[in-house]
């Protein structure tokens, strides 16, 4: 899979990351019920760094991020 996940440096994501320490990254696929497991991946926390892409799905202008290191 990909190495990261990137969400926008705001005030959501920056209040939840920066200067947090965690033990276990979980990204679900879409909103899966709370029991539906199947559609998670769990892993080990492995923080992240701060990145600027260019990316559609953020528009057409570069956009600075988190990128949550993703170990598969």
């Amino acid at each position: 899979g990909k190495p990261f996940e990137y969400r926008l440096q705001n005030a959501y994501w920056q209040h939840r990351l920066v200067g947090r320490d965690y033990d276990t990254l979980i990204i679900t696929k879409g909103y899966p019920a709370r029991t539906d497991m199947s559609r998670r991946l769990v892993m080990p926390y492995s923080g992240y760094e701060l990145q600027t892409i260019t990316h559609p799905h953020f528009g057409a202008n570069p956009v600075q991020v988190f990128a949550i290191r993703v170990c598969s």
